[in-house]
């Protein structure tokens, strides 16, 4: 059985007092992880040319004014450590509080569906969702999307095959793709 690349589950938007985040390296890059009360609000990939620190803690000051924001990889090291191993069916849903508009919302809501290791094209997620004409404001949705990986964007590429864009590079795109491809065989 293939399955999404972790289950969530959908936070209402909600006014946080303090933020929790941490950066942590990985196989594929240092990510930026920050968490609410009770969700994980963003993740993002961290380099110097597409989103450093000081930016994703801005994202942060401006989505949550009076909020208190501070560092804590102790609370985020769990969610960085299911990052890069197959989901498993007894994991528990990942919280998630991702604001954007409804139709971003919808948008985001169906890339989860996307199976791990699997892609799908714009055009396709597009006639998913009943809007077959689309395809790119789906794409602006995809590009908008706060939860790198656990909403997998990444899963989404042109209709011809090739790999269209990514927030955090193509490079970065590809090798997730082949990470998931290359351990499909160890999801349940």
């Amino acid at each position: 059985m293939v399955v999404s690349t972790a289950p969530v589950t959908w936070v209402p938007t909600q006014t946080e007092t303090t933020l929790r985040y941490g950066c942590h390296d990985t196989p594929l890059g240092t990510v930026f992880i920050a968490l609410g009360q009770a969700s994980l609000v963003s993740v993002q990939f961290l380099d110097e040319a597409t989103a450093p620190v000081a930016d994703c803690l801005g994202r942060l000051r401006d989505r949550w004014p009076d909020a208190q924001i501070k560092a804590d990889t102790h609370a985020t090291q769990p969610f960085c450590d299911r990052l890069y191993r197959p989901p498993a069916s007894g994991d528990v849903p990942i919280p998630v509080q991702v604001g954007g508009t409804p139709f971003q919302q919808t948008v985001w809501r169906s890339l989860v569906a996307i199976p791990y290791g699997h892609q799908v094209s714009y055009g396709a997620l597009a006639q998913t969702l009943g809007q077959p004409q689309a395809s790119r404001a789906v794409g602006s949705a995809v590009g908008k999307n706060p939860i790198a990986y656990f909403i997998p964007c990444h899963r989404v590429v042109r209709a011809d095959g090739q790999l269209g864009g990514y927030r955090w590079g193509r490079d970065r795109k590809a090798a997730l793709l082949r990470w998931e491809t290359g351990h499909l065989d160890e999801s349940p």
